[in-house]
């Protein structure tokens, strides 16, 4: 059996990223902590009131 070959489209790439405050404020962080782990000490993972782990950055 061969292998099927496809096309791939990709789409456009958005010209700015989200900051880490959009993300949250927009309600699209989940508290995975995946930001926390790529960025390191210069996030830190907080409780919120309603029991939610959310991403704040640090002060330098």
């Amino acid at each position: 059996m061969g292998l099927i070959e496809t096309s791939c489209s990709q789409a456009p790439l958005a010209a700015d990223p989200l900051t880490l405050s959009e993300i949250v404020e927009n309600g699209l962080c989940i508290g995975c902590g995946l930001c926390r782990s790529m960025a390191g000490r210069d996030i830190e993972m907080v409780m919120t009131p309603e029991g939610r782990e959310r991403p704040v950055a640090r002060k330098a």
